[in-house]
């Protein structure tokens, strides 16, 4: 499956899990497609983000991923009329946002 990675969302996994983008969108992507089985359904795209061209530093990946998450990520492109790009960048989004959600320490 071929996947075109936005700026902010390539700087994002960059930041927080290395320069090994592949992996990260990759385990992204599973994280994702694993909640979407679980029941829980994305908010929608602001309307902005359905003409976000990706910019400079895009990155382009060829992932080798399963039948069930390819079929996922499709039903996903179709549910919110969006790019692929922009699916594997809300993955990206959703992945970075529970990591840092299972690391916050409650310091009161």
């Amino acid at each position: 499956m071929r996947v075109a990675l936005g700026k902010f969302a390539r700087w994002a996994i960059e930041a927080r899990l290395g320069t090994d983008l592949e992996t990260g969108l990759h385990d992204a992507l599973l994280h994702y497609v694993n909640r979407l089985d679980s029941g829980w359904r994305p908010p929608q795209f602001p309307r902005f983000r359905h003409s976000a061209g990706a910019g400079d530093g895009r990155a382009d990946f060829e992932l080798e991923v399963d039948v069930r998450t390819r079929a996922a990520l499709e039903r996903e492109v179709r549910r919110h009329g969006a790019p692929l790009e922009l699916v594997a960048a809300q993955a990206v989004l959703v992945y970075l946002a529970h990591l840092d959600a299972s690391t916050d320490v409650d310091c009161a």
